[in-house]
């Protein structure tokens, strides 16, 4: 339930919150709108409490939804105090670069300048690529000991958790998400300002940003709204395991609001805290030594969302799930902290965007046709990242544009897509990535910057409704340049499939509500009417995956088989698709149909949609949430699958386990052994099982 509305309590905030315009569509109806969807979900996602907050222009909201103390019955709210968890690296990273403007620290200066104990490694340790996970510091080696500290550490008690581990690569080669790089980034910031991480961060980061309530979070003290932590244990809540998160101070030691962050992402975003150069620089994905981007700025995840650049990280560890995402160019920053370990925040936060913007968050293409498919997803990564780029930074990158269209050319025409090799597959990745000379992002930003000069810079946010064909199809007619042209085989295609695409992209299909419990009946109408028959149209194929999950978990066994048929007619060739259908199945206690779905799908499955880890992770969400019986299921498909898996074989031991089956568990754990002859957790069970001392 709605327990608190941030619109009460902003004076109190002293953010003057009704001299702000508020937006448009951010009116008492769609705050209750929003509010409904929000509790709805919550309760198929089995999460206790919730609290969600965004920023736009000066107008700020955040709100509370259902229990931030269960036991007590405590409401979550806009005030409450969540562990921000790995929302906490791109406040170091902040203060890194902070620390680089001021003259006090260079990015190609080793760690060790700053931290003398840190020892010295096989190569040298960089400030630079630790920003960015290239800095060959390994994460954790031992989560069993090294995730569930219970005493208080201090910095360089912190450090020495890892500090003898080997690097796991040279610097600069590999991508390695490290939160044992950020803590040394910790001990930087120390050594670099004289003050410890937590004064510094106070006085320079949180304190310029207004984040009023941020704390280095320590059990022993007092914080008020402090929210308890909870697991989802055989569709049960328990309370989470205490840890000290003392261990992870720069990587993930903080406790915060919603408010609070995305204060945060604001205050990164208008330059308050950094120089604006400075800014994209960290928002610019960093390089490995192979010319291969990591995704991974300094600090931030960077996508480009339907051709929005967004800026994001998400935190997990015990007691919290966060989520931060920070639209620079709406000058839109969003966030939401959930009190389960595993929730899920992503589809509440795509919720809000949808709702503020009027528009999806993705409106992405679906084609029949396997080469039509490759051409159309290729195109996708073209226009999403020269779009985002250029509405942006307002500028095309540097680099050779006409490669790049020669590169677009040679790859794209329809020759090529018919081989269908290793190849092809390769150098479509590549056009990603400086190997390539940042193909895709040089084709795209410039075609942007061309209809920009045609039409005006407004109007390229149109194309976020109206879609990637038609921003193709468009410049296709104003191209004038021989050496910035689509070839004509190329273009012939894409004219073709724009024109299909104009007749299936329509007002009514994008404002179908496609979440939660949605009227099939009509959707389904609505797709006949306007798919079939058609090459092209838009894909819900991930909104109905959604569908079919949540009503599967939600009791709902007819509506998800429903939606699993709906979503297997009209995007049949898309492997999600009829991996959710499968899990319909299985808890619609269908298991030999989830089994025959399941094995047409690794016949087929080029790209390993389907994987053990993948299959073993659903039967342990669907135990988790209360559908043991489900799960066993889903375990027994899985085995016969990847009958060589050893993980699968230990999994299906424990379930038969916690069953009181111990013939069967005995039988698993054995050929789980059988199949990894190391495995201590099968040497263990068995033991127990011979003993007769284990306990269900």
């Amino acid at each position: 339930m709605r327990r608190f509305s941030m619109l009460l309590s902003l004076v109190f905030l002293s953010l003057a919150p009704f001299l702000a315009a508020r937006p448009v569509v951010w009116n008492d109806a769609t705050v209750e709108k929003f509010g409904k969807f929000v509790e709805q979900r919550l309760r198929v996602d089995h999460i206790p409490g919730m609290s969600i907050a965004f920023i736009q222009g000066d107008y700020i909201w955040a709100d509370g939804y259902g229990f931030a103390d269960i036991e007590n019955r405590v409401p979550a709210k806009a005030e409450t105090m969540y562990r921000l968890a790995s929302v906490t690296k791109p406040m170091t990273a902040v203060a890194i670069l902070q620390l680089m403007e001021q003259g006090k620290l260079q990015l190609a200066d080793e760690a060790r300048k700053y931290v003398p104990y840190f020892p010295e490694k096989k190569w040298p340790v960089t400030i630079g690529p630790l920003l960015g996970h290239l800095g060959g510091i390994s994460h954790y080696r031992n989560y069993d000991k090294e995730g569930h500290f219970k005493f208080h550490k201090n910095t360089r008690e912190a450090i020495a958790v890892f500090e003898d581990f080997d690097l796991v690569a040279e610097p600069g080669s590999k991508y390695q998400y490290s939160s044992y790089g950020y803590n040394l980034l910790g001990a930087v910031i120390e050594g670099a300002s004289g003050k410890s991480y937590g004064q510094y961060m106070r006085e320079k980061v949180w304190n310029p940003a207004g984040m009023a309530t941020i704390v280095m979070d320590d059990p022993q003290k007092i914080i008020p709204n402090r929210v308890s932590g909870y697991i989802l244990k055989d569709g049960q809540w328990q309370n989470s395991e205490f840890v000290d998160i003392s261990s992870r101070f720069a990587a993930g030691g903080t406790r915060a609001t919603v408010l609070d962050m995305v204060r945060f992402a604001k205050a990164v975003s208008a330059g308050i805290l950094l120089k604006k150069e400075t800014v994209r620089k960290m928002w610019t994905p960093m390089v490995k030594k192979d010319g291969r981007q990591t995704g991974y700025g300094m600090g931030w995840a960077i996508s480009y969302s339907g051709g929005r650049f967004l800026a994001h990280h998400s935190g997990g560890q015990a007691e919290t799930r966060t989520l931060l995402w920070s639209f620079p160019a709406l000058d839109l920053h969003l966030a939401a902290a959930c009190n389960l370990e595993g929730g899920s925040r992503a589809p509440y936060l795509q919720k809000l965007f949808e709702l503020l913007n009027g528009e999806l968050l993705e409106n992405r293409v679906y084609a029949k046709n396997e080469s039509d498919r490759i051409l159309l997803d290729t195109l996708q990564k073209i226009f999403e990242s020269g779009l985002a780029f250029y509405i942006f930074r307002q500028e095309v990158p540097d680099g050779d544009v006409g490669k790049a269209f020669a590169y677009l050319n040679k790859w794209l025409n329809p020759k090529a897509l018919a081989m269908k090799t290793e190849e092809l597959e390769q150098h479509l990745k590549d056009g990603l990535h400086p190997v390539s000379g940042n193909a895709w992002l040089l084709a795209g930003a410039y075609m942007a910057q061309q209809l920009a000069e045609t039409n005006g810079v407004s109007a390229l946010k149109e194309y976020y409704v109206k879609g990637m064909p038609v921003f193709f199809s468009d410049y296709l007619k104003i191209q004038i340049n021989q050496e910035y042209r689509i070839s004509r085989a190329i273009g012939g295609r894409i004219n073709t499939l724009a024109d299909e695409w104009k007749q299936t992209n329509e007002a009514v299909i994008r404002n179908l509500a496609l979440e939660g419990f949605p009227d099939l009946k009509k959707a389904y109408e609505i797709f006949e009417e306007h798919f079939d028959g058609k090459s092209v149209y838009p894909d819900y194929s991930e909104r109905l995956s959604d569908v079919i999950v949540q009503a599967a978990l939600g009791d709902k066994r007819k509506r998800s088989l429903n939606a699993a048929a709906m979503a297997a007619k009209f995007y049949s060739k898309d492997m999600n698709v009829h991996i959710s259908f499968a899990l319909a199945e299985i808890c619609a206690g269908h298991e030999a149909q989830a089994s025959n779905i399941l094995r047409s799908v690794k016949r087929i499955d080029h790209k390993r949609v389907i994987n053990p880890l993948r299959l073993n992770s659903m039967a342990y969400d669907l135990k988790n949430k209360g559908f043991f019986k489900q799960g066993l299921s889903l375990l027994k498909v899985a085995v016969f699958l990847f009958p060589k898996n050893a993980d699968l074989h230990d999994s299906l031991g424990e379930f038969y386990f916690q069953q009181g089956n111990r013939v069967k568990a005995e039988e698993f754990y054995r050929k789980a052994l059988e199949l990894e002859p190391n495995s201590e957790n099968a040497k263990r069970m068995l033991e127990k099982i011979k003993s007769g001392t284990a306990g269900n």
